[in-house]
This record gives structure tokens, C-alpha cells and sequence, in this order.
């Protein structure tokens, strides 16, 4: 790289220096020689390793381990392992271990695995076995010897779009007083924890002699169905649904639920569903017979009806019941007192086509909904064509484990009755 004004030596080794108004001294094998103070007003100090800087009007400081920085009216460190900075009127602190961070007028906090970074105005040009970086309105400074600019480490936590989580990242410590917190703002989330490190055995299952414990807590503001499983995990599983965090409060069943779970669809996983009403939960995770380790917990939640929450067979069929008291679910803008009916799939389930009607079954305007959390599927149906105000859904359901939830609703809260539903159901 050359800049204004600048004589640019490079030394034995892969150092390079340039300053902006001032003169460079580099030595062999990477180290400044005597007198590697170059530029007026500009302070450059390099270590040994083949590292490279370019300083204008601030003061740069680099550690060894074939690092480079870039910094513009201002001060940027660099920590050793090949890290690179680019600061343009702020201070960039980056740590070791391959970092980037590009700053402008801030201070911005990266995470490690060793990317490149280019700011506004240069060309990055990559050098041999080093790492890259361009100044802004300046050229390419390319590195020789140093560390690769290569993938870097993906950053873990947060929701992801479309009603998925990323793992890990849980606010909490996963203790009784101290749990992680689980969101339930978006359908399905999948969390990664740890049951073995530093962890103790708090309480007893009531479904399986368990080991140590972790513990997640979620909070809902109307009834739902919840379900949690542990497919996936290499090692001997157990899942338990409470009201408190104790082992002696479980939380609600219902017809065809597990609150606790140890072994499910003939694995050594665990699948739990629970109903639960407003207000805080807990689910605990374990292992059973000892077993203990790194486990990825995939939590799903829907609405449900006011009404008795029924399970629905497999199949083709009629099933039949009565809507009245007051509506829960309001989905699809339908308010009137709602049933619903639910099941359950295994890790094998392979999908297939649902569809359900009300047509020449109900005397009042029906409203069907489906939701499949595991896919963010939410289905509304009203009025079929073919059959006036009764209604007619119909859906592909996502292959894979999960809870899948039907409601027959009424479209206004004076809609409600007795109702005859066929179905087929895969």
C-alpha cells in the first residue's frame, strides 16, 4: 500500500508499516527497527509475527500474531491472533481470535472467528495467507504471513423469523430461582442446554427415576396446549410440565396428554403436552437412569377452545359435539364459544393432507381453524361455496413431531350449537 506523502520499506518477515506524512522504518522478521516512530503527529507500533497497521492522525497499537488495523482520526486496539479493525472516527476494541469490526463514529463490539472487514472508499485485495483489510478512500493493505480472514464463529441466540428461536442465549441460569425464560411470542422455539455441567438434582419426576436438572419457564396469557420433546438427543431423556417448581405440583393433563415424559415414539426421547391455563409454568428437563449431557429442547404452544379438548383419531370419521359458554381462542375473528380437538406426531411422521367440514352438519355459521406450530401454520375457513355458512378446511400438514390443533368456532358470539365434523386425518 502506498498513501500521500509516505515511503513505504518493507521489512524481512511480512511487516509493513505506512503512516500518512511521515517516513516508515520497519526490521527484519516483522519487528520495528530504530526509531519505528513514523509521521508527524502519528505513533505506530507493531509487534513481531509479520503484523501490518496503518495509522492517519490517531495512534494504532497491534499485538503479535500477524494482526492488522486500519484506523482514520482515531484510536484503534487490536488484540493478538490475527484479528483486524477498520475505526473511522471512534474506537474499535476488538477481541483475539480472528475478529472484525468495522466502526464509524462508534464503538461497536464484535464477536470472535476471524472474517474480513472493508470499510467505504477501498479495495480489498487478499493477500497471501493473510487477512485483508482497506482504509477508507485509501487502498489495499494485503497481509503476508498472517492469519486467514476465514469464516468466522456464528453468533448463537435470538428468535429467527417466521415463529422459529435460535438456541442457546436464554435469559436466566436455569435453576428454580433463576430459570430460563422461554418466549412465547412466536409459535416454536428450540433451546440448547446443558443438564450436566454445575448442575444438581433438585426434585424427583413423577414418571422416571431422574438425574440432574435444568430449568426453563414460560409465561402465557390465555389457555393453551404446550408440548416440548427432545428428538434428536444422543442420550436417555426426560421432560416434566409443572405449575411450580416442584415436582409435587404437575400441570394439567388432558385426553391423551404426558405431562411427564421419559421415553416416547419408541425412542429414548422424551415428548410432553400439557393444557395450561394463564400464568407462569415450568418445564423440567432431565435424564433418566443417570443419563445426563447436551440436549436441544423444541417447544410448541397453540390456542384452544373454552370448550373440552378432545383427541382426534387417525383416519377418516364423524365426531360430533356442542359449542357453548364463552369463546377462548378468538381466532379468525370468530368470537363465539369454540371446541377443540388435538393430536400428536412422532419424529416419523411423514405428512399428509387434512381436511375437516361442517358442511350439512351444523344449523349455525361455523368457522374452522387449524394450527401446526412446528410449521407457524395457522389456517382460517368460513363459509364454503358449496355449502353456505358452513365451512370446509383444508391443509398439508408439515412432516416432523408436533402438536396439531382443530377448533370449531362460530363466527359471532351468537353462533354456537350442536355440530357433526368429518375429517380425515393422516
Amino acid at each position: 500500500m502506498t498513501g500521500t506523502g509516505n515511503t513505504t520499506v518493507p521489512g524481512t518477515g511480512g511487516a509493513v508499516v505506512v503512516s500518512s506524512g511521515g517516513a516508515t522504518v520497519t526490521g527484519s522478521g516483522g519487528s520495528p527497527g530504530s526509531g519505528g516512530v513514523a509521521g508527524t503527529g502519528n505513533t505506530t507500533v507493531i509487534g513481531s509475527g509479520g503484523s501490518v497497521a496503518v495509522s492517519s492522525g490517531g495512534t494504532t497499537v497491534i499485538g503479535t500474531g500477524g494482526s492488522v488495523a486500519v484506523s482514520s482520526g482515531g484510536t484503534t486496539v487490536v488484540g493478538s491472533g490475527g484479528s483486524v479493525a477498520v475505526s473511522s472516527g471512534g474506537t474499535t476494541v476488538v477481541g483475539s481470535g480472528g475478529s472484525v469490526a468495522v466502526s464509524s463514529g462508534g464503538a461497536p463490539d464484535p464477536g470472535t472467528g476471524g472474517a474480513v472487514a472493508t470499510s467505504s472508499g477501498g479495495a480489498p485485495d487478499p493477500g497471501t495467507g493473510g487477512t485483508v483489510v482497506s482504509s477508507s478512500g485509501g487502498a489495499t493493505v494485503p497481509g503476508s504471513g498472517g492469519v486467514d480472514g476465514g469464516a468466522g464463529a456464528p453468533a448463537t441466540g435470538g428468535d429467527s423469523g417466521g415463529g422459529a428461536a435460535g438456541t442457546a442465549g436464554l435469559a436466566g441460569s436455569g435453576t428454580c430461582d433463576d430459570p430460563y425464560m422461554i418466549a412465547t411470542d412466536v409459535a416454536h422455539t428450540d433451546m440448547t442446554v446443558d443438564t450436566a455441567t454445575g448442575r444438581t438434582h433438585d426434585f424427583d419426576f413423577p414418571c422416571a427415576g431422574n438425574s440432574t436438572t435444568v430449568v426453563l419457564s414460560f409465561i402465557l396469557t390465555e389457555s393453551q396446549l404446550v408440548y416440548a420433546d427432545t428428538f434428536g438427543a444422543g442420550w436417555n431423556t426426560a421432560l416434566f410440565f409443572t405449575d411450580s417448581c416442584d415436582a409435587s405440583a404437575p400441570a394439567q393433563g388432558g385426553p391423551g396428554t404426558s405431562v411427564c415424559s421419559d421415553d416416547a415414539c419408541g425412542t429414548t426421547q422424551s415428548q410432553a403436552v400439557a393444557v395450561l391455563g394463564y400464568g407462569q409454568h415450568y418445564l423440567i428437563v432431565s435424564g433418566a437412569s443417570g443419563a445426563s449431557g447436551t440436549v436441544t429442547v423444541h417447544f410448541q404452544h397453540t390456542l384452544i377452545g373454552n370448550g373440552p379438548l378432545t383427541l382426534l383419531p387417525a383416519g377418516s370419521g364423524t365426531i360430533s359435539g356442542t359449542t357453548g359458554g364463552v369463546g377462548a381462542s378468538n381466532q379468525c375473528q370468530a368470537s363465539a364459544p369454540d371446541n377443540s380437538y388435538w393430536w400428536v406426531t412422532c419424529p416419523s411422521f411423514a405428512g399428509g393432507t387434512f381436511r375437516a367440514s361442517t358442511c350439512s352438519g351444523a344449523s349455525f355459521d361455523t368457522v374452522l381453524a387449524v394450527n401446526v406450530p412446528r410449521s407457524g401454520t395457522s389456517i382460517c375457513a368460513d363459509d364454503d361455496p358449496s355449502c353456505g355458512v358452513q365451512s370446509t378446511v383444508s391443509t398439508n400438514l408439515a412432516a416432523g413431531a408436533g402438536i396439531q390443533v382443530l377448533t370449531v368456532d362460530g363466527n359471532t358470539g351468537g353462533n354456537w350449537g350442536p355440530y357433526t365434523l368429518t375429517y380425515t386425518r393422516p
